[in-house]
This record gives C-alpha cells, sequence and structure tokens, in this order.
C-alpha cells in the first residue's frame, strides 16, 4: 500500500487479512513485548524501525535507526533505561502513549516530532468509523505522559521537539531540543489542551525554536525555568547563558535558525537576573 501523509499508521494495515498474511515494512515488530537489552542493531526500514503493539524498554545495547515513520513505536509505553539509540531519519523519532526516559543516550532526527507521547487514539481510514479503529493497536483510555528522569537526550525535529498531548515531567537528564524553524510547531508542546501539564523538577534543559508556538513549563514547576524570544539567529551560531556574575550556565551550539530559547537547570534562582548570548545578538 501506498503511503500518505495521512495514513502512516496504516501501512501494513488490511482488515480483510490476518496478521500472517501481511506484509510489514517495520524492522523489528512484536506482537505484545519488545525487549531490548544488549547487542548492537542496525535497521533501515520503510515504516517504523521498532515496532510493538503493546510495550517496549530498551536498557542497554546500540540501536541506529533509520526509518519512513517512527524510530521507535509502542502502542502502550515505551520506556528507556540505557544504551544508545540513534535515529538518523525519521518521520516521528520516538512514539507511545506513556514514554519514560531514565538513563542511556539518544540522538533523535524527526522530520515531525522528535518525542511525541499520543492520546493512543489511530487515525481513521477512509469509510471507516471510530468503532472500527478501536481495534487496532494503538488505543488506551490513559492520560498521555512524557517523563524524563535521566540520561543524554538530543533533539532536532522539523516538527514539536518534545510534545505530549498530555503531561509533560522533566525530572532529570541533559537535554537539548533543536525544535522547528517553521511557525507551525514549538520546541516544546504541552497537552494543556487535554488538562496536561509541564512540569520541570531537575536536570537541565535548552530548547530552542520559534516563538509563535513556544511554550514553557507551568507554575506547579519546582526548578526554575524561563523563555526569552530575541531576533531570529542562524546555525553555527555560539549560544551562551551567564548569571548576573558572569558565571557559564551553559554554552553549546545552534544548529537551525530559530528565535526563542527556553532553557532550565537547578543552578537558577528565582530573582536573579540571567543573560542570553548568541552570536552577537
Amino acid at each position: 500500500q501506498q503511503k500518505t501523509d495521512n495514513m502512516r499508521d496504516w501501512w501494513d494495515f488490511d482488515n480483510s487479512a490476518s496478521d500472517d498474511d501481511i506484509v510489514s515494512c517495520k524492522g523489528l515488530k512484536a506482537g505484545k513485548a519488545l525487549v531490548i537489552s544488549g547487542g548492537s542493531i542496525t535497521i533501515d526500514a520503510q515504516d517504523d524501525a521498532l515496532h510493538t503493539d503493546g510495550d517496549m524498554t530498551i536498557s542497554g545495547g546500540e540501536c541506529i535507526l533509520s526509518t519512513g515513520d517512527d524510530g521507535a513505536h509502542a502502542a502502550l509505553s515505551l520506556t528507556v533505561l540505557g544504551g544508545k539509540i540513534t535515529v538518523l531519519t525519521s518521520y516521528e523519532g520516538l512514539e507511545a502513549n506513556q514514554i519514560t526516559l531514565a538513563g542511556g543516550e539518544l540522538d533523535i532526527t524527526a522530520s515531525d516530532d522528535g518525542i511525541n507521547a499520543n492520546s493512543g487514539n489511530p487515525p481513521t481510514m477512509p469509510g471507516q468509523d471510530a468503532a472500527d479503529s478501536a481495534t487496532t493497536d494503538d488505543t488506551t483510555d490513559k492520560q498521555p505522559v512524557l517523563l524524563i528522569t535521566g540520561g543524554k537526550i538530543t533533539v532536532n525535529a522539523d516538527g514539536d521537539g518534545l510534545d505530549s498531548n498530555g503531561d509533560l515531567r522533566v525530572e532529570g537528564g541533559d537535554i537539548t531540543i533543536n525544535g522547528p524553524s517553521n511557525g507551525g510547531n514549538g520546541a516544546l508542546d504541552i497537552g494543556t489542551e487535554n488538562g496536561g501539564a509541564g512540569v520541570i523538577a531537575g536536570g537541565t534543559l535548552i530548547a530552542l525554536g520559534t516563538s509563535s508556538m513556544t511554550e514553557n513549563f507551568g507554575s506547579t514547576s519546582t526548578q526554575c525555568a524561563f523563555l526569552v524570544t530575541m531576533n531570529s539567529f542562524g546555525a553555527g551560531e555560539t549560544i551562551t547563558i551567564t548569571d548576573s556574575q558572569g558565571n557559564v550556565l551553559y554554552t553549546g551550539v545552534t544548529v537551525k535558525s530559530a528565535n526563542s530559547v527556553v532553557f532550565s537547570s537547578a543552578d537558577l534562582v528565582v530573582g536573579e537576573t540571567y543573560t542570553v548570548t548568541i552570536g552577537s545578538i
């Protein structure tokens, strides 16, 4: 079947065929659970590189993934405890209803969302009603949650960088988000429209993107975060964040054009003044 953007989750969908009859374009595919604890895995797949209709856990090893759809897709939960995951090309890097990132090293490149905690409701095929669509694998009533407690995470996304249709919670980790240069998406996308909240309580996070869709963490956070917008900057610019005494809290290099910065660190203090310098800005 030919893949289109609005039918990407239906790559190997066929109501008239059993699972055994369907030709899958996925790399590694599991019905109930997919567990990776070691080894070296390289996948170049037309559909999801790693896929499960249930839960996925990655605790070790190295995965190098190239895909026309998701790097790793779980219908229910996706947990990363360790290992190294490199998504070279993807539509979305990681996708599941419940995502927990607690360790390891992740480097994700995506043409849409980098990491997406989805609603668990699959799209409806033309001519198919909601009752039919509920028989597919991506069905859950749980509030989407993207929880980050550890690990080194780098995202380069043309869509949303970190996207949760519910809660986005950060409690640890070293996180760098290079979000979109277009105005239709944001480096952070929190599901406030679904009652979700953005909360940060630990770790270091910098998220670069465009100001039109920019979001920051909410007032229930226990770690400070700030959002600043400025004139547009391009790729290859040095970004530095300093406190009022000139101490450097962060330094890095931009990878694409943007004009907003969200930053959070345990070093931030209420009432202090901070300066963000990008190139000559």
